[in-house]
């Protein structure tokens, strides 16, 4: 007679601890099946690791097809019952093919046998150990939601890091996460292309294949934009848990980015233009209605046949406050930009005194920074120093574990907003620099870096200078920011740093 083995693990610690498919099971059921006089050929050795819980169990599934359809086999041979089945779906295939097909099934190390011929005990036997196995699978759902209920009450993800994190194991052995080096980078720069308005979506996925050899969807690089892990939080069915891992992404940045995205979302037709660069799309809003000013494309065709193409922009008009939309080309835009640039230029004798200002400048704000900066580190160790103490007190009797957890989450509290204190300090810091060297670049030759710019390096030149920029009518009218204002106030006269 001709027999099927199935032998299997559900987790690889089975395999270390007891279970193994090569030194435990398959040589037990090997060489029973030889005691009972059973032939089994190497293609009816179905020997895998896979969960009894899943929904659709593959090699489980394959060994039944393919008991059910030869006829030459009269057995199942496994080790014991919870290695064949957890579930009662299972249990009712397995006595299909006991009654409908006349098979038997041999459970070794629990010296059962199920045929069709069998009643009573022996049924009752088999029934009580597939209900048996059903509880160790629901003891061990219990014990996980248990564990990963611990694991984010304690600030932690219980399971894989998101793109941008490693898992990790600690030299104390404990499961850890932590920025992946370069996935991080990665994060970051996604975030600041986004926050930019210089790249949509699209812009940023083809922008990761060229610039990092990453490929990633535009629906991943919108998940990316919204996974609040990257601010602390772990988002877990209808719930958020504060998480104590390191952060690369600052608040402010994060929520910008969900502002931006609920903007984009709010439009109810596709941008025609989405994909093209324009130097002012998403830039400027009209004066009267306050609705989007877009780009579109036109071409008017000559006598000699050929096509001549022009950039025109007007108001959305989504309100429909507007009886006429009035077009306006982007030359007569560029041409009032270009004023603008071409009034912050600055005398060349006077460069020289700006760069000492600004120099002078930096001594007194790399002061406060560092000082800022330590006492916000200080604070960050004390509170650090405060859980470390409840945890010495609840070990030593002196609180209960409640109080302590309690202590814990103020004090981790206090920890996250210090820390968002400190990125918006790095920010700032970041800022200063990237503000003062721009005033002398652009102070320099500003109205020459706009004429040459491509269409994204304008937008990138715009938003560093001007804010509420809107369109009325063909005239333009923004702010300048700080400090480009002053730039602008004291370019008629020779009095550059009065105020």
């Amino acid at each position: 007679m001709k027999a099927v083995i199935l032998a299997r693990v559900s987790t690889k610690r089975q395999e270390e601890e007891g279970l193994s498919l090569k030194e435990i099971q398959l040589p037990a059921l090997r060489k029973y099946a030889g005691k009972k006089g059973f032939t089994v050929d190497e293609k009816d050795e179905f020997v895998f690791q896979e969960s009894a819980d899943r929904k659709i169990r593959k090699k489980f599934n394959e060994m039944i097809d393919y008991v059910r359809k030869n006829k030459k086999i009269a057995a199942i041979i496994t080790y014991r019952v919870d290695r064949i089945t957890r579930n009662f779906r299972d249990a009712v295939d397995l006595d299909n093919l006991r009654l409908e097909y006349d098979k038997q099934i041999h459970f070794v190390n629990d010296r059962l046998i199920i045929t069709k011929e069998s009643t009573g005990r022996d049924i009752q036997d088999w029934d009580l150990k597939v209900f048996l196995a059903k509880q160790t699978i629901n003891r061990l759902k219990d014990d996980e939601r248990i564990s990963r209920k611990r694991k984010l009450d304690n600030g932690e993800l219980p399971g894989m890091a998101p793109f941008g994190y490693k898992n990790v194991t600690l030299e104390s052995k404990k499961k850890w996460i932590v920025p992946d080096k370069f996935n991080s980078l990665v994060v970051k720069q996604i975030f600041d292309w986004y926050v930019s308005e210089n790249y949509s979506i699209l812009n940023i996925s083809n922008k990761l294949k060229k610039k990092f050899n990453i490929n990633k969807s535009k629906s991943m690089v919108h998940f990316i934009l919204t996974k609040k892990f990257y601010i602390g939080i772990i988002e877990h069915g209808d719930k958020e848990y504060s998480h104590n891992y390191e952060l690369f992404i600052n608040n402010e940045t994060f929520q910008k980015a969900q502002d931006l995205l609920n903007k984009r979302n709010q439009r109810t037709q596709p941008f025609k233009y989405a994909g093209l660069e324009f130097a002012y799309r998403g830039l400027i809003t009209c004066y009267k209605c306050g609705c989007r000013i877009t780009p579109e494309r036109k071409k008017r065709k000559l006598k000699s046949g050929k096509y001549n193409h022009h950039v025109y922009y007007h108001c959305t008009n989504y309100h429909k406050k507007h009886e006429k939309v009035k077009s306006v080309k982007e030359s007569t835009i560029d041409e009032q930009f270009f004023n603008i640039f071409d009034n912050l230029k600055v005398p060349k004798e006077k460069l020289e005194e700006i760069t000492r200002s600004l120099k002078e400048s930096h001594k007194d704000k790399n002061s406060f920074f560092e000082k800022e900066l330590n006492h916000l580190n200080g604070e960050i160790k004390r509170f650090e120093t405060r859980t470390t103490t409840a945890y010495d007190n609840q070990l030593d009797g002196y609180i209960t574990m409640e109080h302590f957890l309690e202590i814990k989450k103020k004090n981790e509290d206090k920890i996250h907003d210090l820390r968002e204190q400190i990125a918006k300090l790095e920010l700032a810091n970041k800022e200063y620099y990237m503000t003062t060297s721009h005033l002398v670049e652009i102070g320099s030759r500003s109205a020459d870096i706009f004429s040459r710019s491509k269409p994204l390096e304008k937008r990138a030149l715009l938003n560093l200078v001007l804010s509420n920029v809107t369109l009325d009518d063909e005239i333009l009218r923004y702010t300048v920011k700080f400090p480009f204002n002053l730039v602008l106030k004291y370019a008629p006269s020779s009095n550059w740093l009065s105020d």
